[in-house]
Formats: C-alpha cells, structure tokens, sequence
C-alpha cells in the first residue's frame, strides 16, 4: 500500500502502537479489594488487558470458568490474597461474589480507575 494510500483511510482508523517495554507497577496505583482482620488486599487498579484476554481463552479452550477465574485470582491478587480467602472461614457468599465481580471488572476493563470494592 503507498503511502498516500495510508494517509486516505476512509475510516481514520488509527492503529495502536504497542510496546512491550515493562512498566513500573507503583503500589499507589493499587486500590483496596478486601479486608480481613483489618489487613487490607489490594489489587492493582488497571490489570494488563492481556490477562483479560488470557482468562477469556481459557474459558474459550474448554477450562471451567472456575478454573479461569482461579488463574485470574492468582494472576490479579496474588498467592498472599488468596490464600488468605482461603483459610479465612468467615468469608460468606456475598463478600465472596463482591470480590469475584470486582477482579473480573478489573481485569476486562470495566472497573472505573481509583474506585474501591465498597463504591
């Protein structure tokens, strides 16, 4: 395609330019997702799309969506957060499913940036 080609979409789509240059996660750029006992665990507020899209083709290549979510989780919250849902009894099913919604959320963009699991 020429260049002056280029320059006529009729779309004016214009394609994004990626780089795989790692980015500094800074723990201010984290917002609480649960607490237990008062400890606070947090999740980072804006999660890389491609692990949304690695949960998505797992559910896609035949993983239950359980299992998708239990990569997501690890991948999200990390092993600390997790096993503290894990061996904390109290946990009932709608802080449960509040905190589930809200990995998800992040995870597939929809979350609004900064908001905490409680707004």
């Amino acid at each position: 395609m020429s260049a002056s080609r280029k320059s006529q979409r009729p779309d004016n789509y214009d394609p994004p330019k990626i780089s795989t240059a790692k980015k500094r996660t800074d723990s201010a750029q984290r917002v609480p997702l649960f607490y237990i006992d008062g400890k606070e665990y947090s999740v980072p507020a804006n999660l890389p799309p491609a692990l949304g899209l690695r949960y998505m083709r797992r559910v896609r290549d035949g993983a239950s969506h359980v299992e998708a979510a239990m990569f997501l989780f690890m991948e999200a919250i990390g092993e600390d957060a997790l096993n503290a849902l894990c061996e904390c009894e109290e946990v009932d099913r709608n802080a449960m499913e509040k905190i589930v919604e809200r990995v998800l959320e992040i995870a597939l963009g929809g979350a609004p940036q900064g908001k905490s699991p409680t707004d």
